[in-house]
């Protein structure tokens, strides 16, 4: 797997919980045995289709599929991830994407990115918290940091927040709890708990 192309595996991961998703962005529902394809897309503020056929980027004299390798061959990924291409201009054009971009064409929702450096612990979990319970979905990159990685996480790597929780512990005091995870299932925190 290509780590620059995380961003790509967590946005899809993230939006899997919501299958009624995928069924609005894959028009074309089944096999085309003319290999043409339309799937609806958030570009230049509105929603537009995107015409595409199934051909797809193999490694030179072999089937192994070049970027995304679904598993079981899952094609609507392959569409998905064709589609975004063309609106990019190519393959070439989407490693090492914001996860922002890619989740607002799938979706047209609004995001917003945060710098965990410009906010205090206290700022960053309420964001967390708000995003969690209002259904918003929060994907955290990870920067180079000896420590992190000491704690089991990746350098540069993408996580999907699972879900936050507050719980109280007194008068005025709380526990704030976040539960993240690794679409990749390549890293595990040893950290404290």
């Amino acid at each position: 797997m290509y780590v620059s192309y995380i961003y790509f595996y967590s946005v899809l991961s993230a939006l899997s919980q919501f299958p009624s998703i995928f069924s609005k962005i894959i028009i074309t529902k089944e096999y085309n045995p003319n290999g043409f394809y339309e799937l609806l897309l958030f570009i230049d503020g509105e929603f537009q289709i995107v015409y595409i056929d199934d051909y797809f980027p193999c490694i030179k004299n072999t089937n192994i599929l070049y970027f995304i390798k679904p598993l079981n061959f899952e094609f609507w990924a392959l569409l998905i991830e064709k589609a975004w291409a063309k609106i990019n201009g190519g393959y070439q054009n989407i490693i090492n994407s914001w996860p922002i971009d890619f989740f607002r064409a799938l979706t047209g929702s609004s995001c917003v990115e945060l710098i965990h450096e410009e906010l205090n612990s206290e700022e960053l979990f309420n964001e967390l918290y708000y995003a969690d319970k209002n259904y918003g979905f929060c994907i955290s990159l990870s920067n180079s940091n000896k420590e992190v990685v000491k704690k089991g996480l990746l350098n540069y790597h993408m996580y999907i927040l699972v879900e936050c929780e507050k719980i109280e512990m007194g008068k005025n005091l709380y526990l704030h709890l976040c539960k993240f995870k690794d679409p990749t299932g390549e890293s595990n925190w040893i950290g404290n708990r």
